[in-house]
């Protein structure tokens, strides 16, 4: 479906700014930068970055969630079709 490029293109966005965000925190927490100087600043700094990191990780989540959904109806329909031709097909046997 045309839905398809927009997500992979958004999921991609999503992926390469969690990526961004670990690694500057990786940055913040090698470099030592909680020195006490900014110790608030840069704390800050910290927490709204795991928030973004969350936000998006629910937003993966919620999107396997609906994936998981619609193959879970998939899956349904293809098993109520198999059972109606398995039940013709006994029927035509019979």
């Amino acid at each position: 479906t045309s839905d398809t490029g927009t997500n992979d293109s958004s999921n991609n966005r999503l992926d390469g700014s969690l990526d961004a965000d670990i690694a500057h925190l990786n940055t913040l927490l090698l470099n030592g930068s909680l020195d006490g100087s900014n110790e608030t600043e840069d704390l800050t700094e910290i927490l709204a970055r795991l928030e973004s990191a969350d936000g998006v990780a629910q937003g993966i989540d919620g999107r396997l969630d609906e994936i998981l959904g619609t193959l879970d109806n998939l899956l349904t329909s293809l098993e109520t079709r198999d059972e109606a031709i398995n039940s013709e097909n006994e029927r035509t046997i019979s």
